[in-house]
């Protein structure tokens, strides 16, 4: 390459006594209080709904399912939180038989989690069990087994607690997503308070 193609080169040099003096942190540290950890509570929707009414599965269903477009999850929750819901729901309108029937819904980082108290005498352990094979029902909480990433079931000072938690689907894939907002959450949260 010639001399007179050569780009031309220019330096600047760096007044470093212009430039603020950078003070030492002393050992101590500087004085300030340590930034506090950011804690958000989990979002939670909870409904109170009659307890021997037979369209209270389709009345939380519909709650739950506002509770998740309100909250922006993924499409692919919706249909497994209406399968739980409707499942818990039902078990508690046909087997408590108590007046009401609370449905909570808890968003965690990495879970959903449906929670029904009904106010029905306690029951004891509630497990799933297998039905005879041509029994029209009692294969509700194998479908809680089958679909939720962990569930439990005992009793409470006013009847029964049934909760599910499900896996929330990753965010970022795109697809069938009521939103590609970021997951409100940092961290995930253990089982919300008072349902361990």
């Amino acid at each position: 390459m010639s001399d007179s193609k050569r780009p031309e080169v220019c330096a600047v040099a760096v007044d470093w006594e212009a430039l603020p003096a950078l003070r030492q942190v002393p050992p101590q540290g500087t004085g300030r209080p340590a930034a506090q950890p950011r804690y958000e509570p989990p979002l939670s929707e909870s409904w109170t709904l009659p307890g021997t009414d037979p369209g209270t599965p389709r009345r939380a269903r519909a709650h739950v399912a506002a509770a998740c477009r309100q909250w922006r999850l993924p499409r692919q929750i919706d249909e497994p939180a209406a399968l739980v819901t409707s499942e818990l729901v039902t078990n508690a309108v046909m087997h408590a038989r108590g007046s009401t029937v609370t449905v909570t819904v808890y968003l965690s980082a990495r879970h959903l989690w449906v929670v029904v108290d009904d106010e029905g005498s306690p029951r004891g352990e509630i497990t799933a069990r297998q039905p005879d094979a041509d029994a029209l029902g009692g294969r509700g909480l194998q479908l809680i087994e089958a679909i939720a990433a962990r569930w439990k079931a005992s009793p409470s000072s006013t009847g029964s607690r049934v909760w599910a938690a499900l896996d929330i689907p990753p965010y970022g894939s795109g697809h069938n997503a009521h939103d590609t907002a970021t997951h409100p959450h940092d961290e995930d949260t253990d089982v919300p308070r008072g349902h361990s």
